[in-house]
């Protein structure tokens, strides 16, 4: 064989390589190199080989032989900075890809992949330059255009990167980053205008199942105030001889619909314009099916909230003779089940299974399904979850009742990960000092403790390449809403079980990965679980934890003792009772104070289980970092950096802090807060590691 000239053991290495027949087409590429060992083009396609075998230190030597057989070649030096990057030889990766570009101006991934680098150096406008470039040369590059819409809004241009992002799921709708991109993207925008192919495209991905409603919803309000759908976010208010024509037109705008339906929406005007115009269509016995959309959207605001909109005594009387008619066998109407729906749950009507039997259930099938079919199903996997512990701890029992009552958060869909990543991938993305961590486990396990009703579990899960994962709460409400949600995004794999993080010392199982996100700040003693966390790692192990700011939490803090001096309690009504009056006051004034204003800013105040968490959970502690530190030396754990998502500050905190290890030293994170009182404002959210 090896008497065959080199060029025809070329073609065959190439037809084998195209095949898929890697072990015999390498033979042949070495076999065409033993004969003329400067044969650019067979040391070039063995290089591509052994990259794509993963063969990647092999990949770059064989590389390197190509670029000085052929220093002209431009792919050679493309393909030699493709294998660099992969090896985190970024600086060598950059000088191949401008050789590529000297060689040839017009090589579209070239000038894509060095427009990339050059925008995680924070080199943006140069790289927006090349990313024009690349595709102007190749206008659907789908690489090109991810990196560009990117890099326009972090360059402050979020509605030209959004353009960028709607032209890519165009191009390519069944990938679930550029969903993810088009959804991150669109967050950024505040709309001057809007046109009807804007709209539509903004539904399209409001209805994706990757974009998480509540991360958008100020960007689909600013689109929505360019319709007529205004109205309702007009500080003047609705007047109530409007509410059933706007009732009626706002029955015909799908993209107001569609917000409704899905996240809670935080706006003190339009939340004063539905109470308002909940209130008419009940009173005034509206059976119009006409209003039938906009009625069904608002039942599914209202239970999003978990009904925290007040109600006054004629509507309750209203309600309560709806609820006698059905009782008596009545037969509603389609317009009254909806409104129904608006003041409490369908699961909670006594003969709730009758809805399902009525000859318009059908066309009410979505509302019905979230009100009444899901409920119901959670019911049942209440009875699946195994106890892993015990639940004896007084705070810990007080706890749960509070989430058995009100599981937090209700959620539909979310923005979780589109592609797993390895656990040194997701870390090196952040702006931590992973220099003390010498190994990443390579299918991770991990545990989450406190997961709620599993949001935090499932985008954890979709993070994480290759993981098992356990997630634990104090709640079975949760947990079943929790495992019915797993179930309907693909990650059934998920274990949830019932326990209580102050016994879980009793497990022989350990992790490579623990994460409690908001969890221990409201135990009774936070640094008793946070110890028995910590003896549930692996030697290695890595722990991400998330806790109140003392700093940042100040003004909730004055808002909790104006609460405690006016008598509340964290009853619904109390909570009901407390927002309408700051509401009001607001919308009759046209403000508030710093404290309360701070407040409607808030998304944590527009729905009832997540007011109760914010302002009126039955425990909670605050921390400042010096404490933090001192808790973290006595367990043993190393701090290595914040998972901050405000980009600007933690380029800020670099710029201020070059010396090296200085992400990891929170005595200088600490001197930062205190120039920025609400930069946790989110909680500290950060990582640590059992390095001993």
């Amino acid at each position: 064989m090896t008497n065959r000239p080199e060029a025809l053991l070329l073609r065959d290495a190439q037809d084998l390589h195209a095949q898929g027949r890697s072990r015999e087409a390498e033979r042949l590429y070495r076999a065409a190199l033993d004969l003329n060992p400067r044969n650019a083009a067979a040391s070039h396609m063995l290089g591509i080989l052994l990259f794509q075998n993963g063969d990647l230190a092999r990949a770059v030597r064989q590389m390197r032989v190509t670029v000085r057989l052929s220093p002209d070649f431009p792919d050679a030096h493309y393909n030699l900075g493709v294998a660099l990057k992969s090896i985190g030889k970024e600086a060598e990766a950059t000088k191949q890809y401008e050789k590529t570009i000297q060689l040839h101006p017009a090589h579209p991934d070239a000038l894509t992949n060095l427009a990339n680098i050059l925008c995680a150096r924070d080199e943006r406008a140069r790289a927006a330059a090349l990313y024009e470039r690349a595709l102007r040369i190749a206008p659907n590059s789908v690489e090109a255009l991810f990196g560009y819409g990117a890099c326009l809004c972090d360059l402050g241009r979020p509605i030209e990167g959004f353009a960028v992002h709607r032209r890519l799921v165009r191009l390519k709708p069944t990938t679930p980053a550029f969903w993810v991109a088009a959804t991150e993207s669109l967050a950024r925008c505040v709309f001057p205008a809007v046109d009807d192919d804007l709209l539509e495209d903004v539904g399209r991905i409001l209805a994706s199942p990757v974009c998480d409603g509540g991360y958008v919803s100020d960007a689909v309000v600013g689109a929505l105030v360019h319709t007529p759908a205004k109205a309702v976010f007009d500080p003047r208010g609705v007047a109530q001889g409007e509410c059933l024509p706007l009732a009626r037109e706002l029955s015909r705008i799908p993209l107001f619909l569609q917000l409704l339906s899905n996240a809670i929406v935080p706006n003190p005007y339009l939340e004063k314009a539905l109470i308002r115009m909940r209130r008419t269509m009940l009173l005034e016995r509206v059976e119009d099916d006409a209003f039938i959309p906009f009625a069904m959207a608002l039942a599914f605001q209202c239970y999003f909230n978990e009904y925290v909109y007040p109600a006054d005594a004629g509507e309750t009387a209203r309600v309560l003779e709806i609820k006698s008619d059905l009782a008596q066998d009545g037969i509603p109407s389609a317009m009254t089940v909806c409104l129904l729906a608006c003041y409490e749950p369908l699961a909670a009507l006594a003969d709730a299974d009758r809805l399902l039997a009525l000859p318009f259930a059908d066309n009410l099938h979505a509302l019905l399904k979230m009100q009444f079919l899901e409920p119901r199903e959670e019911q049942g996997l209440r009875g699946e979850i195994p106890r892993l512990t015990i639940i004896d701890d007084e705070t810990s029992k007080a706890v749960r009742r509070q989430y058995e009552a009100n599981p937090y958060p209700r959620w539909t869909t979310a923005l979780f990960h589109a592609e797993p990543k390895t656990v040194k991938a997701v870390l090196s993305e952040l702006p931590l000092d992973l220099r003390p961590v010498h190994s990443f486990p390579s299918a991770p396990d991990v545990l989450i403790a406190g997961c709620g009703t599993g949001k935090h579990a499932i985008r954890t899960h979709s993070r994480f390449r290759h993981n098992s994962l356990l997630a634990i709460d104090l709640s079975l409400s949760s947990l079943a809403y929790a495992r019915r949600k797993a179930r309907e995004f693909g990650a059934s794999d998920i274990e949830f079980a019932h326990a209580d993080i102050l016994n879980l010392g009793v497990l022989e199982r350990r992790f490579d990965i623990i994460e409690s996100s908001g969890v221990l700040h409201h135990m009774q003693d936070p640094e008793a679980g946070w110890r028995v966390l910590a003896g549930l790692l692996k030697p290695g192990g890595l722990m991400r934890v998330a806790l109140y700011s003392e700093r940042a939490r100040a003004d909730i803090v004055a808002i909790r003792q104006r609460i405690a001096e006016g008598g509340f309690t964290a009853s619904p009504d109390h909570i009901r009772a407390f927002r309408a009056g700051l509401i009001n006051r607001f919308c009759d004034t046209g403000g508030l104070d710093g404290l309360n204003g701070e407040l409607l800013n808030a998304r944590d105040f527009y729905a009832l289980s997540d007011c109760r968490d914010l302002l009126f959970h039955v425990q909670e502690h605050r921390f400042t970092l010096p404490q933090i530190d001192a808790i973290l030396n006595r367990l043993g754990l190393t701090f290595l950096g914040f998972e901050l998502p405000d980009a600007d500050a933690v380029r800020d905190f670099r710029r201020l802090n070059r010396q090296p290890g200085a992400l990891a030293s929170l005595d200088r994170w600490d001197r930062f807060e205190r120039d920025r009182p609400g930069l946790f404002r989110g909680m500290y959210q950060f990582w640590c590691a059992r390095l001993h």
